[in-house]
């Protein structure tokens, strides 16, 4: 079997989604051309059958970091006991990817059943509504027959106008906040904080990481105030840990679910009349969280396969974390690819600084930057070769590496779809 080659997913009942608008991968919507609103989805939700919500429901909405802090968040609810739904975007090889119970890909007849119902719903609608809106519906539906005790939900872009947040969500989760989409966001800060920060629900509850601006925490506390919310904050990340922001912001969702009592405080459960004798006492997580969040590896962050160190970095913060747990002497050239609307220039500074030279290419999907503008991001004097095939780049970085070490390729998470070797539920 080759190690390296593209991978044809199986028939799935996804497929009867395809044809609709796929904003992820349209120019023109990046571009802020296409207009777009909540009124579509939450018409197709009300034409779906009503459905039983788990006790536990949260959403996470930021620049950098949601799918990690899902997978975290999940496997750490998961590790109370809970069964776990999993909303999350994009995907490697396969769409079922985004829509998990308990961490593994959705049976079949049960995803099929979920599609039918949102067909039979869309076919009453004026107007179709997008791929990633029909997505969300199905999971919501696959969700409520699989009787879970929890579900999370990542948020696609923004917050305001994401369909994620038409779903109840008791705790919100702000993974961070920097530049990026600013055609459909806004161009500040500010904008795209309130923009995120939008999907608080009024007496609900939000969690903020321990790094933030200083302007974005005034914004959010506004907001908490506005909504009459409770606000939590996460504890401090080691980011010489992989994943260290996620890590810290599941932590802190848990926190914050025990306080809002919706997960049982492990104390309690020990001894509950000592409990309710400390009540101002701190909540206490099971040795099975704290395992969890611990060992928990999400994929496509920070991984080793075969000859590669991947990693779904996309962002200039992403870049530098990961670009600080580089070691030189592990990793040769770096393979390297990114959307349109990423600005590649922090991106690639922190990352080139650690390599001997870097491969540029070209990301699958039709919204790609050329190699021949990530170039131009480049620093000045930065050894590298433009190659638009990513698999010839790959190849390329082998020849161009010292012998044993591995290749580092990021940028984006098609780019690792692109390379990742086929195997059971790689994502």
């Amino acid at each position: 079997m080759s190690r390296v080659g593209h991978v044809t997913p199986e028939p799935s009942p996804l497929d009867a989604f395809h044809g609709l608008l796929d904003r992820e991968r349209s120019r023109a919507f990046h571009r802020g051309e296409l207009a777009f609103s909540l009124d579509v989805p939450r018409a197709l939700l009300a034409a779906l059958p009503a459905v039983r919500d788990p006790r536990v429901s949260v959403q996470i909405v930021g620049s950098e970091g949601k799918t990690s802090t899902a997978w975290l968040l999940s496997a750490a609810l998961a590790a109370q006991g809970l069964r776990v739904g999993t909303f999350t975007s994009p995907h490697v090889h396969d769409a079922r990817e985004r829509l998990r119970v308990d961490l593994e890909l959705p049976e079949h007849a049960a995803l099929a059943r979920a599609v039918k119902q949102v067909i039979a719903a869309c076919a009453t609608l004026s107007q179709s509504p997008s791929w990633f809106e029909v997505l969300a519906a199905t999971a919501r539906q696959l969700f409520a027959e699989q009787a879970l005790g929890a579900q999370v939900w990542e948020a696609g872009l923004g917050g305001r106008l994401d369909v994620t947040t038409l779903m109840p969500a008791q705790l919100v989760i702000l993974s961070s906040v920097s530049l990026e989409h600013t055609a459909i966001l806004g161009d500040t800060l500010e904008l795209i904080a309130g923009e995120k920060l939008a999907a608080l629900r009024p007496g609900g509850a939000l969690l903020l990481p321990h790094e933030l601006p200083g302007s974005v925490r005034e914004l959010a506390e506004q907001a908490v105030r506005a909504q009459g919310a409770q606000l939590f904050h996460a504890p401090a990340a080691r980011f010489e840990e992989p994943s260290a922001r996620a890590r810290a912001l599941a932590r802190g969702a848990c926190e914050a679910l025990r306080a809002l009592q919706l997960l049982p405080d492990e104390s309690a459960l020990r001894d509950p009349a000592a409990r309710h004798a400390a009540a101002r006492a701190p909540a206490v997580p099971s040795e099975a969280e704290c395992r969890a969040l611990a060992t928990a590896r999400v994929p496509g962050r920070d991984a080793r396969v075969h000859d590669l160190f991947v990693d779904a970095a996309h962002s200039a913060a992403a870049c530098r974390e990961l670009a600080a747990r580089v070691d030189p002497n592990e990793i040769g050239w770096l393979v390297f690819g990114a959307t349109a609307g990423r600005d590649a220039a922090p991106m690639l500074a922190p990352l080139v600084a650690r390599v001997p030279g870097v491969l540029l290419t070209r990301v699958p999907g039709g919204r790609e930057q050329s190699p021949q503008e990530l170039a131009a991001c480049l620093p000045s004097g930065t050894p590298h070769e433009i190659v638009d095939d990513p698999r010839a780049a790959l190849q390329r970085a082998r020849e161009l590496s010292p012998r044993g070490r591995r290749i580092l390729v990021t940028g984006s998470l098609y780019l690792l779809a692109a390379l990742l070797p086929p195997g059971p539920d790689r994502s």
